[in-house]
């Protein structure tokens, strides 16, 4: 550590010394005028401003034909398509207003919801089916090989009486006959 003190120059400084060099060259004086620009009018900025975003809309409703053409084409995947429309909707975002696409995004979420729903009906209905058509068979293939009257070919049994037979609310199997 003494090292190190020993090693550097120290230079003592008091306040209010003079600097030990005076600048060579005095500051040249700022310049009383600031230059002069051209100044424009707030209605001015604003027509350069509405200019300006008119050409910029202009090329984007260009690019967005070009990918809707592009989007028609038959020869995409289903996975290119998905991309092509996810930047369609992305550009035209652009120019929607913060509530405009919070309530795009808010329909957008609402149809998602209501296509889950519809499959989870579909889901719900296929295996009731499922559910109501095994039970029936298991039922009338249990009928048919009672130890009382064993049909000799069950499967002809269930054959014959499975259209004819609905699956009641209290799980009774319910056997509409006509004229056998």
């Amino acid at each position: 550590m003494l090292y190190y003190f020993k090693n550097r120059k120290w230079l003592l400084v008091y306040e209010g010394d003079p600097p030990a060099d005076p600048p060579a060259d005095p500051p040249a004086d700022p310049p009383a005028d600031p230059p002069t620009g051209k100044t424009f009018t707030q209605e001015q900025i604003n027509k350069i401003v509405a200019d300006d975003r008119r050409k910029h809309q202009d090329k984007i409703q260009k690019l967005m034909a070009e990918l809707e053409t592009t989007k028609k084409r038959s020869d995409m995947s289903a996975k290119e398509r998905t991309e092509m429309e996810a930047r369609i909707e992305e550009i035209q975002n652009s120019f929607l207003s913060k509530e405009e696409v919070a309530r795009k995004e808010r329909e957008k979420e609402q149809k998602k919801i209501q296509k889950q729903i519809e499959d989870l009906a579909t889901d719900r209905d296929k295996w009731a089916s499922r559910y109501q058509d095994e039970t029936i068979v298991r039922s009338i293939m249990d009928a048919a090989t009672h130890q009382d009257h064993i049909a000799i070919t069950p499967s002809h049994i269930v054959a014959l009486l499975q259209s004819k037979t609905r699956l009641a609310e209290d799980l009774i199997i319910m056997i509409k006959i006509i004229n056998l």
